[in-house]
């Protein structure tokens, strides 16, 4: 990802969670803790099922972005939660609830890059997107917060899905249901103001509710290691592991320990943004085929704040497993830029067979979907 700005306190509330990538208008909101998930509104947008062929694999179309019938598309990589068109609304779960189910059967959203795409953020598409974007710490513990949260996605899902005055199918206690229907209420006037005043169908809006989401949802302690371990960006490495750029005022042992307790043994590199140009940087994984020293040379010959002397005490350097910015003047980097050089160095090299199985792939749900077509204009 690159062009990452933070969204300003105004938008974000008392949680700098989640921030803008790109123009507020077109822009996409990336979540400081899962930042390999984007979400997009694009108000109106509607996908037809020849038109997901334009859209990479790890998509993700919400309440009513996609015209059709709810869908899995393993082969592809995309997915629609909705309860719209072609199927019987009365049947079918609201898209939060749709992925609440997707969190419970392991939806792999840890692996590679997604893109949450919605057309209006109301709240049934937003507590969905906030579903995902959380799914690490909602799983954790045996999904503990995720019971926690099941309420609140219960009562909306059978509110969107049938209306008012049907609260008994939610087969919750009058307790629970008060609770969250209290939590409704909040995100609703919040809603409704933005509607009158012209800002509902903004990234926004968007950024503002999930900031609400957070604060209705996640127990405070963990909004505060969310505030004091901030996640950037990821890099996929080889073997399911994974290179995380993290800003903290924590030291690197610090930022290591919580990062293993989220992660486990996927935790490979550790960059460890400290501000003014200042990284530290831990090779977690000293099985890697590949330790910090070619790494060093490929930031010292981009840096442009690097010397150029190899003698110089200003240049990337350390030990094979733990190192960190030239010392006198900090890196001229950004964060990304860094994690751009991870990638080179440790992350994945296609082959040739990699390219050409991708394309098969392609070919095959083309053929596949276009005989589907077939089928149907026949029967019809």
């Amino acid at each position: 990802m690159s062009g990452s700005t933070p969204a300003n306190d105004k938008c974000l509330g008392t949680e700098p969670r989640y921030r803008l990538i790109g123009d507020s208008d077109v822009g996409m909101i990336v979540c400081g803790n899962a930042p390999n998930i984007v979400l997009r509104l694009k108000a109106g947008l509607t996908v037809t099922e020849r038109g997901r062929r334009r859209y990479p694999p790890r998509t993700v179309f919400l309440d009513g972005v996609f015209a059709g019938a709810p869908f899995y598309d393993n082969v592809r990589l995309q997915y629609s939660l909705d309860h719209h068109a072609d199927c019987v609304r009365s049947f079918t779960l609201a898209t939060c609830e749709q992925a609440a189910v997707m969190l419970i059967q392991g939806m792999p959203l840890f692996e590679g890059s997604w893109t949450l795409w919605v057309n209006s953020p109301d709240i049934d598409a937003m507590l969905a997107a906030w579903l995902l974007m959380n799914h690490a710490e909602l799983r954790r513990d045996g999904a503990s917060l995720l019971r926690k949260v099941m309420p609140l996605v219960r009562l909306e899902g059978v509110i969107d899905a049938h209306g008012f005055g049907k609260e008994l199918l939610a087969a919750l206690s009058e307790e629970l249901i008060a609770t969250a229907r209290a939590q409704l209420d909040t995100l609703v006037l919040r809603e409704r103001e933005c509607r009158v005043a012209g800002e509902f169908e903004t990234v926004r809006f968007a950024l503002d509710q999930l900031g609400n989401l957070d604060r209705l949802l996640m127990p405070p302690a963990l909004l505060k290691e969310f505030t004091e371990f901030v996640e950037l960006d990821w890099a996929h490495l080889p073997g399911g592991r994974l290179a995380i750029l993290c800003r903290s005022e924590h030291g690197l042992y610090e930022v290591e320990a919580y990062l293993r307790q989220r992660y486990q043994d996927r935790v490979a590199i550790l960059l460890l943004d400290k501000g003014a140009g200042v990284f530290s940087l831990k090779l977690s994984d000293t099985f890697l085929k590949k330790d910090f020293r070619p790494f060093y040379r490929l930031l010292n010959r981009i840096d442009p704040q690097a010397s150029k002397s190899k003698t110089s005490a200003n240049l990337w350097g350390g030990s094979a497993i733990i190192g960190g910015s030239p010392r006198e003047k900090g890196s001229g980097l950004s964060g990304l830029e860094i994690m751009e050089a991870v990638r080179k160095v440790y992350g994945h090299r296609p082959t040739l067979f990699h390219f050409l199985n991708k394309w098969i792939r392609v070919q095959v749900a083309r053929i596949h979907a276009h005989v589907m077509l077939l089928k149907k204009t026949r029967v019809e």
